[in-house]
């Protein structure tokens, strides 16, 4: 499908602006930041601190990536699904880190197999990434998975580190529940939307 007319020429004026010709700030304009706070207030009811708590990156996968190599060390293990978006995995062993493979066939459970992947895991896993709606599997989970596996990574001591590249595409019956509508659990989720999955 061809771009929308309005946004093919706000892209023309921004190329045409000088102050473009130029390095954006690392972060994120300031404009952008606070729309994706105002956004987050708006679709989730959830308060984030434009200068503190939100970050822009050229897409979901380059911020999950940077990430990855900013809190891991070689030999740290990730929990990761089986299959996954390649970034997923591959962040983690760009870094070095090892993987242990979360299966998600049909009839797997998933809190029995992250219980399994702890259990066997030397050292103690550092983070999980979940990505729901699954880009592969197109698998949901409920807010009952929710709220077990955030006890459990809670009481573990494990990242969290939640693709939610497909927030605003979802069916009636499925409204998705976001992990920071919970203080306490700012310390160990990081969400990665995108504009481009979005719109």
């Amino acid at each position: 499908m061809a771009s929308p007319p309005h946004v093919v020429e706000k892209l023309v004026e921004a190329i045409q602006t000088p102050r473009t010709n130029c390095y954006s700030i690392s972060r994120g304009i300031t404009g952008l930041r606070l729309g994706n706070a105002a956004y987050y207030a708006r679709r989730f009811d959830v308060e984030i601190n434009p200068e503190t708590e939100t970050n822009v990156t050229l897409g979901s996968k380059e911020g999950l990536a940077n990430l990855v190599m900013a809190i891991t060390s070689p030999h740290d293990v990730a929990l990761v699904s089986n299959p996954s978006y390649p970034i997923h995995a591959y962040g983690f062993i760009i870094a070095g880190s090892t993987l242990r493979h979360i299966p998600l066939e049909a009839e797997a459970n998933l809190m029995v197999e992250l219980e399994r992947a702890v259990l066997h895991s030397v050292p103690s896993p550092l983070a999980l990434v979940l990505n729901s709606p699954s880009n592969r599997t197109a698998q949901v989970v409920t807010k009952d998975f929710y709220k077990e596996v955030v006890k459990f990574c809670l009481k573990n001591e494990i990242y969290i580190l939640f693709d939610l590249a497909y927030a605003e595409i979802f069916l009636k019956r499925f409204r998705l529940p976001l992990y920071l509508r919970f203080q306490v659990l700012k310390d160990i989720v990081v969400e990665f939307t995108s504009l481009s999955k979005t719109f």
